[in-house]
């Protein structure tokens, strides 16, 4: 039996290299999809020419890729995988310098189990090195899972990190508060932007 996927929810679908691993047998199959990303020649190296991003796969490679430095995330509604290491763990590592546009209405959900289940603490994370020059006219939101963690869309250890423009919205799946920023230490700089925390719990609970 023939199977056909199409990869629509991508950027740049037609750039990237699309594995199948099928397995079982009788009238049940397995599919198992692994996409890898490949941007354009260029993609991300000056303001005029971001990486677009519509998923969190592309997203995450975008922030953590020493060759990308524009990046415009527009409108994604992704569950977060693709996540190593034990504890705490952030969903995106921020390396080198970021310029990120939020152009459209970004949500990304931390997963609440499942095979290799992490706990996502956070969804963007900047360290000494590191530097996120954020901005922007659209919403990015992260719905966290665990309620003993930073569950922030940006959560600076040491980095750099400036606000101008966007909207950010610490939201929950599992947990029952969200924050916008968690600063621990670092350089923090805002001089525009709207910042939500939202909480599951009754006023004075």
């Amino acid at each position: 039996t023939d199977l056909g996927l199409n990869v629509t929810d991508y950027a740049y679908a037609n750039s990237g290299f699309v594995d199948f691993k099928v397995s079982g047998g009788g009238t049940t199959a397995t599919v198992e999809v692994t996409f890898t990303v490949q941007f354009p020649e260029g993609a991300g190296s000056s303001a005029g020419n971001p990486a677009y991003c519509y998923s969190y796969e592309e997203f995450k490679y975008a922030m953590e890729s020493p060759d990308i430095r524009f990046v415009a995330l527009g409108n994604v509604d992704d569950i977060i995988t693709k996540v190593e290491g034990d504890g705490l763990i952030p969903a995106i590592s921020v390396n080198g310098i970021k310029n990120l546009n939020v152009i459209g209405n970004a949500t990304f959900t931390a997963p609440a189990g499942g095979d290799g289940y992490k706990t996502v603490c956070a969804l963007l994370h900047c360290e000494q090195g590191s530097t996120l020059n954020l901005s922007g006219a659209g919403k990015l939101t992260f719905k966290a899972v665990t309620n003993a963690s930073y569950n922030a869309v940006v959560w600076n250890q040491g980095g750099s990190v400036y606000v101008d423009g966007a909207t950010l919205i610490g939201s929950y799946n599992t947990a029952v508060y969200g924050k916008a920023i968690w600063q621990s230490y670092g350089e923090l700089r805002i001089s525009d932007g709207q910042f939500f925390a939202e909480n599951a719990l009754e006023p004075g609970k």
